[in-house]
């Protein structure tokens, strides 16, 4: 497999299930050994203990989620970050409500919606030039994926943008698309 992406540029990357999509993205994070071959970004070769986890903004398919409020499960992506950088985000990822609403460990009280923005957000809060999105409309009715297609496009602004994908208007916002 090879992949060149432009800084800037939205890849969609799409197949089959099993196909390869959300280990592309874990390999870059570090979440996934490098069997062979090389990755580089910015010309850097990935450690060797690791991915690029810490220049990355990442939002998988099912965000961790740790006892406490929303608002500090989306500080996680910045430490130190003020509450107005994280009701920016929170905003910006569509994820209204109150941010001083308390959550178990298992994410109890957000939807599937909720918890998907909740990773956005995070995201959208972590300063880093690669974003990383994992099916991130995936399970969402039409009118849902609608909203949080706007919430991708505002996201990937400025940065370089892999998002692992199975719907077609996801596809719709990318540069390019691949298929694996």
């Amino acid at each position: 497999f090879d992949l060149d992406v432009r800084p800037g540029q939205i890849v969609a990357v799409t197949g089959a299930s099993g196909a390869g999509k959300s280990t592309l993205l874990h390999l870059l994070l570090g979440l996934a050994p490098l069997g062979e071959g090389e990755v580089e970004i910015d010309g850097v070769r990935l450690p060797a203990d690791g991915g690029f986890a810490g220049q990355i903004a990442w939002a998988g398919q099912t965000p961790m989620v740790v006892p406490g409020t929303v608002e500090q499960n989306i500080g996680l992506a910045l430490k130190g970050a003020s509450t107005r950088q994280v009701l920016k985000a929170a905003g910006a990822a569509g994820l209204s409500g109150d941010l001083d609403r308390r959550l178990d460990e298992r994410g109890g009280g957000l939807s599937g919606g909720e918890r998907r923005r909740l990773g956005l957000a995070r995201a959208l809060l972590k300063p880093a030039s690669v974003l990383l999105l994992d099916e991130p409309t995936a399970n969402l009715d039409p009118e849902a994926e609608q909203a949080m297609l706007e919430v991708i496009r505002a996201a990937a602004v400025g940065r370089t943008t892999l998002i692992a994908t199975h719907s077609t208007a996801v596809m719709a916002l990318a540069d390019r698309v691949v298929r694996l």
